[in-house]
């Protein structure tokens, strides 16, 4: 009862929320004035539930809007949304606010609350349940290695409670409380629930077989349709490496279908199984339905390239002279930790597809997962992934490059 009174109610004082997003209004637009990201995504987890227990397939619909409008219009490059500028600028940075149009707006102060990421990849998981659309794994995938371990300090002992693409990266100002020494804030306790959920995501099962939706390494157990276990052994230093070795264990030789993701970004991927070579497309799931003997190997080769990508055009005239580097899934970006110049202007050299010659390094600091130079037309650059970028100690960060003119 209660359930279907917060459904009937809008789930907000004032607006239907649900209402909204079944009409297709703008994330940032629902709400009035406090479109608040991190309660609304959560509202609408809860939204799928309810379309479990009911059956309503406007509830699913609903659900549906509101997720491909926060993909399109809120997530950032690094897989999280929100921000203070230009709409909501005293909702602190927590507010929806057509935030993948304006990341590059040099207004912004706060956004991407990591309450917002957490919550967006636990609505991103009932959608992927719901449908068994390889895409919120893309959304999730994206977030966990750019957003999520970029908001986490170093140590692992803490978790920034907003993210700056470029300038400050991180800060423990934000809701909360200090215990001692130890700040206490929302961010801080939903950090490690993103952590911990990412095992939950990896493998699931499905009513053919099992599917691999994550490459981490690790042991995951399962059963096959029949009910037998079914261990997964995923083996490799994905992402630092763009092959994975998979060791199917069942119980006993059985038939099953094996799903794996395939992300958007991996344009040629070479899968071996059984003996045979299958070049899987981008974007959706690879199945192989067959008969597995325990121990059999499934090899699996992305193609990681570096990739150069133009900024989105903004409400502000400052917002469009950037560019960025992505490569595979990893958003790299200039850090002031090793580059005086790290914010300086200049232009990424690319082929007409947008791909750029990087060339992979040896890290210049312990810790740092990714390094690479990038070549442009001042000279090489040194780019880190972003998710390595210290900014506790206070130095900054430059994700999105101005061009130089």
């Amino acid at each position: 009862d209660f359930a279907q009174y917060i459904v009937k109610s809008g789930g907000s004082k004032g607006y239907n929320l649900f209402d909204q997003a079944f009409k297709n209004v703008p994330p940032y637009q629902m709400g009035g004035p406090y479109p608040k990201a991190y309660e609304m995504t959560s509202l609408f987890e809860g939204l799928v539930e309810y379309y479990r227990a009911t059956g309503d397939l406007r509830w699913k619909q609903t659900a549906m809007n509101l997720y491909n409008n926060v993909r399109r219009q809120e997530i950032t490059i690094i897989g999280n949304g929100g921000g203070d500028q230009p709409y909501h600028p005293n909702v602190y940075g927590e507010a929806w606010d057509n935030t993948a149009v304006e990341q590059t707006n040099p207004d912004i102060t706060r956004m991407m609350e990591t309450c917002v990421g957490i919550t967006w990849m636990k609505f991103c998981s009932q959608l992927l349940r719901l449908e068994g659309d390889s895409t919120p794994v893309d959304d999730i995938e994206k977030y966990i290695y750019n957003g999520l371990l970029g908001a986490m300090k170093p140590s692992g002992d803490g978790f920034s409670y907003v993210n700056l693409l470029n300038g400050q990266k991180v800060t423990n100002q934000g809701w909360g409380w200090n215990f001692d020494d130890l700040p206490v804030t929302c961010c801080n306790l939903n950090g490690p629930m993103g952590l911990a959920y990412i095992p939950y995501i990896a493998v699931m099962r499905s009513p053919k077989g099992a599917t691999v939706n994550l490459y981490n390494a690790g042991k995951f157990e399962t059963q096959t349709p029949s009910g037998r276990k079914l261990q997964l052994e995923i083996a490799g230093d994905y992402p630092l490496s763009d092959k994975v070795t998979l060791k199917v264990q069942p119980q006993e030789t059985e038939k099953f279908e094996l799903a794996l993701r395939i992300p958007r970004w991996s344009g040629y991927t070479v899968i071996t199984a059984g003996g045979r070579k299958h070049i899987a497309a981008p974007g959706n799931y690879f199945r192989i339905n067959r008969k597995w003997k325990p121990g059999e190997q499934v090899e699996i080769q992305f193609q990681m390239k570096c990739c150069l990508l133009d900024a989105p055009m903004g409400s502000h005239p400052a917002s469009e002279n950037f560019q960025a580097v992505v490569w595979g899934p990893i958003v790299l970006a200039r850090d002031e930790n090793t580059d005086a110049n790290y914010d300086q202007p200049v232009t990424v050299l690319a082929d007409k597809y947008g791909y750029v010659k990087a060339i992979r390094e040896t890290p210049t600091l312990p810790g740092t997962r990714f390094e690479f130079t990038i070549p442009t037309t001042q000279g090489n650059i040194r780019m880190i992934d972003y998710a390595s970028v210290n900014g506790w100690e206070g130095k900054k960060v430059c994700t999105w490059l101005p061009k130089a003119k």
